[in-house]
């Protein structure tokens, strides 16, 4: 994915953080300067702008949900068994899980090849203890013990 689809991404992401303030703001500033509660002409004006823009909010959040889901499933940086939860995360939390996914793994680049994670603990290959040379040695370094004795004598 290109660098400016990344940030256009980005800035979809972290938009509720920013609208929510400002709609929240702007309702209640609304009915604070209507006047005691009598009609205004500020109140259908704002009305007509902010509403709109929450429309458009929610239906971004929606398509940014999708557009996660589905690419939890064509990421191959995502691992198998943290799909699920994945996607369980961005359906029950998707405005705190959104940001999250979108930084580990659309933001964040790749690791190069000399960059690769290190060999889990628990594979073979990755283990010390499991190599024949380290064996041998073990065998050298370590005596059998005595036999245990006898208490009749």
């Amino acid at each position: 994915m290109k660098k400016s689809n990344k940030v256009l991404l980005g800035i979809g992401t972290f938009w509720p953080f920013v609208y929510i303030p400002i709609f929240m703001l702007t309702i209640f500033s609304t009915f604070i300067f209507s006047g005691g509660g009598q009609p205004n002409d500020a109140f259908p004006l704002m009305f007509l702008v902010i509403m709109p823009l929450h429309m458009l909010t929610i239906f971004g959040s929606l398509a940014l949900t999708i557009f996660y889901v589905v690419n939890i499933f064509r990421n191959p940086r995502v691992e198998k068994d943290k799909q699920v939860l994945w996607v369980a995360l961005l359906l029950l939390a998707g405005m705190m899980a959104a940001p999250v996914y979108w930084y580990l793994y659309i933001w964040r680049e790749e690791p190069q090849a000399s960059q690769a994670p290190p060999k889990a603990l628990n594979n073979a290959e990755a283990a010390s203890w499991n190599e024949a040379s380290t064996a041998n040695q073990r065998d050298k370094d370590f005596a059998t013990p005595p036999p245990p004795h006898s208490w009749q004598d």
